[in-house]
């Protein structure tokens, strides 16, 4: 179990990890601030308007911890949104208007996107609850529906509405029920949501 200050520090990376989504998706020139003042102010701003999610993945980061108790009365969460995760990589992911969502995922990487209405679940394989894990850079669109022990590869695109129940390739798009590959991104132009 990481302690308080860690889990600080891993909120300060979280917080530089957005403002690199920002700067690459609203082309700004934004520099994460050398002063750790500054760093906090920067991640307050993003928690007080929970930009993106940024601040339930804090309360994520926090645990059950009285702060997060105290912090939740006055700054509410997301509604209907649930990390359940075992792991959510530092510099964090995003939750693009992700209301009436349920992420229950082994692992997610460094720069992953969620969208509204997702379900991240497991499956019993084995006499075993398993879940997804997802690599990199992995952009899922709005009401989709990934469950089971699969693996998402970096670099690939859930599309809207897909049901996924296999393992996705890096650098795929797939979509549809059940989800398949619709193509494979060439490496320059897959979308990474963080830098």
């Amino acid at each position: 179990m990481p302690s308080l200050k860690e889990r600080f520090e891993c909120i300060l990376q979280d917080a530089n990890g957005y403002m690199a989504y920002r700067n690459k998706v609203y082309s700004l020139e934004c520099n994460w601030p050398k002063s750790r003042l500054k760093q906090i102010a920067y991640a307050i701003r993003l928690f007080k308007s929970n930009c993106n999610g940024f601040r339930d993945l804090t309360y994520y980061r926090l645990g059950t911890s009285r702060i997060t108790r105290l912090l939740s009365i006055l700054f509410k969460k997301t509604p209907n949104l649930v990390l359940d995760c075992g792991k959510i990589e530092k510099r964090g992911c995003m939750f693009h208007h992700a209301f009436s969502s349920y992420i229950n995922a082994e692992q997610v990487g460094f720069g992953c996107s969620f969208r509204n209405n997702t379900t991240v679940g497991n499956k019993l394989v084995n006499g075993k609850l398993c879940r997804p894990v997802f690599k990199d850079h992995v952009f899922v669109g709005p009401n989709s529906v990934i469950i089971g022990d699969i693996t998402i590869g970096e670099h690939s695109i859930i599309a809207p509405g897909s049901v996924v129940v296999k393992d996705v390739p890096p650098y795929a798009v797939v979509g549809g029920n059940p989800a398949k590959v619709i193509k494979v991104l060439p490496h320059n132009e897959a979308a990474s949501s963080l830098g």
